[in-house]
């Protein structure tokens, strides 16, 4: 899926677990582009930065900074 802005998303595999399935995608984003702030209902989301720095927001909370392995 391409966005428009700057904004690629692929989706890879459904891993099933215990827990509940978990989906893997590979997003890749132009500096300076992203999605807005969101949520998802019932649902975690992590990221593990591949190349380069990606800033993040918690709710409430401040910017942060993440880099590769992070």
């Amino acid at each position: 899926i391409e966005n428009g802005s700057g904004e690629r998303l692929t989706f890879l595999r459904r891993v099933p677990t215990p827990g509940g399935d978990r989906l893997e995608a590979e997003n890749v984003v132009a500096p300076g582009s992203g999605p807005p702030m969101h949520t998802h209902y019932l649902q975690d989301e992590g990221f593990t930065v591949v190349e380069g720095r990606m800033a993040y927001q918690r709710a409430g909370g401040p910017v942060e900074y993440a880099g590769p392995g992070e």
